[in-house]
């Protein structure tokens, strides 16, 4: 592993002081309003400084963005490889995504500006962290599925549903005016997952 020098340390530094004041930013006066001016003041830093790592707003929020993302995938990956078996690495895995959110709301704002733009669900499918997200739970499915776990579904498919119902859940947490428990909520969303909607019948 290459070790960083003084210099490489400084300017990491500088790239992640000025990436959290761009959050906190959007967090306090929304994304349309988070200019470089307001970024920089934010980081105690002058504006030109920013453009020495950055191209453009739109390119520091993308990168920005980017950056939790891949700490967010390492989070899911570790999640699956804590656990033997499909509940208990289903648990962990949403576990993962409603902690993450919770704890960087501001991150998940620049995730919404990006997604409501238009065609913007295209743009995220092909982007190698989304397919290295989606990647990582499909083969989670795969491999429930040859140990019996679940039945045989189209994992990729089901990867991309998993994937939608948990922005959702993260969505419906952070707009909820009183905080809702999350053991509550991942219990819930595993046996949706695992169970279905389906009533249970009596077989006998």
């Amino acid at each position: 592993m290459k070790i960083k020098t003084k210099e490489e340390a400084v300017e990491q530094f500088r790239i992640t002081s000025i990436q959290e004041a761009a959050m906190k930013v959007i967090a306090r006066k929304g994304y349309e309003l988070a200019t470089m001016n307001a970024i920089a003041e934010e980081a105690g830093v002058a504006k030109g400084t920013i453009y020495l790592y950055f191209e453009s707003r739109e390119d520091l929020l993308k990168k920005t963005g980017e950056s939790a993302f891949g700490e967010l995938n390492g989070l899911v990956t570790a999640a699956i490889d804590s656990h033997p078996d499909l509940e208990g690495r289903l648990g962990a895995v949403v576990r993962a995504n409603l902690g993450f959110f919770e704890e960087n709301r501001e991150f998940f704002r620049i995730y919404l500006a990006f997604a409501d733009r238009a065609c913007e669900f295209q743009k995220r499918a092909h982007h190698p962290l989304y397919r290295d997200y989606l990647q990582t739970l499909t083969r989670l499915l795969e491999d429930a599925i040859v140990r019996n776990e679940a039945r045989k579904v189209e994992p990729h498919r089901a990867a991309v549903l998993i994937g939608a119902m948990l922005r959702g859940m993260v969505l419906q947490r952070l707009a909820d005016r009183e905080k809702t428990d999350l053991d509550a909520d991942v219990e819930f969303i595993v046996s949706v997952l695992l169970n279905g909607l389906e009533k249970v019948r009596n077989r006998s």
